[in-house]
């Protein structure tokens, strides 16, 4: 990186409308994809694999998304120990 110019191609008043950073990819990414993919390579239960994260998506987002794999049949739950794991 060194000195330079920066050419931005919108109005200035628009530099204040952005945002600092953007959202985690973890909070932008369908919650659906991610807890399939969890699942897929054994990583544990989602809820318990996202809680770890450093800013993890709400855990009722989470049950959303299992319960939206479990309506399309991607899900199944483990009755014996309400574990969820790939159909």
């Amino acid at each position: 990186v060194r000195a330079g110019v920066c050419w931005r191609l919108w109005p200035k008043g628009w530099d204040a409308a952005l945002p600092a950073h953007a959202a985690p990819e973890m909070l932008r990414t369908p919650l659906q994809d991610l807890s399939l993919q969890i699942l897929t390579l054994n990583l544990g239960q989602p809820r318990d694999f996202l809680a770890a994260a450093p800013q993890p998506p709400a855990p009722t987002a989470v049950d959303a998304a299992l319960e939206d794999l479990r309506a399309i049949g991607c899900v199944a739950r483990d009755d014996d120990d309400d574990d969820d794991a790939p159909a």
